[in-house]
């Protein structure tokens, strides 16, 4: 395994994350799956 850093684009935000995997792509997936769970927890604001 190897360490992939990912831009992340999360609703206007850029973020980079440093995501352990077997290939870019696995990295890639993983970060957005991160990504949308935390969107998933985000308080809605009024």
């Amino acid at each position: 395994m190897k360490w992939y850093l990912v831009t992340v684009n999360l609703d206007g935000t850029i973020t980079n994350k440093l995501i352990r995997a077997n290939s870019p792509e696995e990295a890639e997936k993983e970060a957005l799956e991160c990504a949308s769970r935390k969107t998933m927890d985000l308080p809605v604001q009024n």
